[in-house]
């Protein structure tokens, strides 16, 4: 089960147009609305990730 953290994640990615699905090499590709689309890791070692993936996703964002 999602830890609470990680729901209010994917509520604000999901109203800006992302949506997450699995990948079977345990991944998780984001999609945008606009098409474009980003991976991440599903369990990320990296304290930094979720940071650097939001970072990742305004960038895009900024581009459409």
């Amino acid at each position: 089960m999602p830890s609470r953290h990680v729901k209010q994640i994917l509520a604000a990615v999901k109203k800006r147009g992302w949506v997450a699905q699995i990948t079977n090499g345990g991944h998780v590709k984001w999609r945008h609305d606009s098409g474009a689309f980003l991976f991440g890791s599903v369990t990320p070692s990296d304290s930094r990730a979720i940071k650097n993936l939001m970072a990742q996703m305004k960038r895009v964002e900024m581009r459409v």
